[in-house]
């Protein structure tokens, strides 16, 4: 007696293609610093006066700190932001822009390296800002208003940085692109979703979206 085997015919399937939020993630950058400017509407009209010209011709804006105070803060947010930029791409107007899953921890580990530096950064001018002040005095002259001047801990409140990380919405590969200022290149990354390229930086400055 022999035993027959019945089997079913193999039917194909697919392996769904990886969409766009399986490669990548909406990040936000929000940096807030003291300008250390005040508008003077004394001093403009004034100097309006002065000129014959209307009260409305111009408004004059002091620099209540010497440029040297605010350097290094400065240096460390034009640094942040020109990161931030260069691995992310545009998404929406609320400050979020899409950044690649390949270079997440990179960037995490780069932006908690700029913030170790951009609060002492901060502490170090309050310890001084007592002494900015009295230099100001005698800078400013006549235009010198000490109420001009937040209380040094009320000017530390004027620092902040902070980044946040939030999952990108799900974008199915044969999904319609959303309506946003990047979506040609969106459209192009879903053509190409095998692109791979390293995160080394050109020598121009210009963002570039990579998936790996």
């Amino acid at each position: 007696m022999t035993s027959a085997v019945l089997t079913e015919p193999l039917r194909p399937f697919s392996i769904p293609e990886p969409s766009l939020s399986t490669r990548a993630m909406l990040c936000s950058l929000s940096i807030s610093m003291w300008s250390a400017r005040k508008h003077d509407p004394e001093a403009s009209e004034e100097i309006a006066s002065r000129h014959g010209a209307r009260p409305d011709a111009g408004r004059y804006h002091k620099v209540l700190l010497p440029k040297e105070a605010l350097n290094e803060i400065q240096q460390i947010v034009n640094e942040a932001r020109q990161e931030h930029y260069f691995v992310t791409l545009p998404w929406s107007d609320d400050g979020f822009r899409v950044l690649p899953a390949a270079a997440y921890f990179d960037h995490r580990a780069k932006m908690r390296a700029l913030a170790d530096r951009f609060y002492p950064a901060v502490d170090s001018l309050v310890n001084r800002f007592t002494q900015h002040i009295e230099e100001a005095r005698v800078r400013l002259g006549g235009l010198f208003r000490e109420a001009d001047y937040p209380h040094p801990e009320e000017l530390r409140s004027r620092f902040a940085f902070e980044t946040r990380v939030l999952p990108l919405p799900y974008l199915a590969p044969d999904a319609p692109m959303p309506m946003t200022s990047c979506a040609p290149r969106f459209a192009e990354i879903k053509a190409s979703p095998h692109t791979h390229a390293g995160i080394a930086r050109p020598a121009r400055k210009k963002s570039v979206l990579v998936f790996v």
